[in-house]
């Protein structure tokens, strides 16, 4: 099934996280008696930033089966597209608006756009020098 692939490669990702994180709890709760607040506090705080990337991984993997339904080259046009808009609207409040802020933790649905390239690319819905002029140019944006 489904959910239990998921729990499968989730649980082989995480099982090295809990490993880093005691790694950083020991040695933060040592360089916190060694160095001064103004070094320490940055390394504590870019011990935990560097985990970013699962909560983007997970995303992805669980929109897996969502993103497994896009078989034309309009459905890939209208899913980026699509996310985009999302991303767009969700800045327009958060910016906008007072208290809002934390709305930016749903910008991560950007990283379904490789997701949707990469299903593109497989069933040769894009080609790879397309792909390639695409992402230079989503870069530029």
């Amino acid at each position: 099934s489904w959910g239990g692939w998921l729990l499968k490669r989730c649980t082989r990702l995480y099982r090295p996280v809990f490993y880093y994180l005691a790694f950083w709890t020991v040695t933060l709760a040592v360089l916190r008696f060694v160095l001064p607040e103004h070094v320490y506090e940055p390394i504590a705080g870019i011990s935990i930033q560097l985990l970013w990337f699962l909560g983007a991984y997970v995303l992805v993997l669980a929109a897996v089966p969502l993103l497994a339904h896009i078989t034309t080259t309009g459905q890939v046009i209208g899913a980026v597209v699509g996310t985009y808009a999302f991303i767009a609207a969700i800045d327009v409040v958060r910016i906008n608006m007072d208290g809002y802020a934390a709305l930016g933790y749903l910008n991560t649905v950007v990283w379904l756009i490789p997701g949707v390239f990469g299903v593109a690319y497989r069933r040769h819905l894009l080609s790879s020098g397309a792909a390639c002029k695409i992402g230079i140019g989503m870069l530029g944006v």
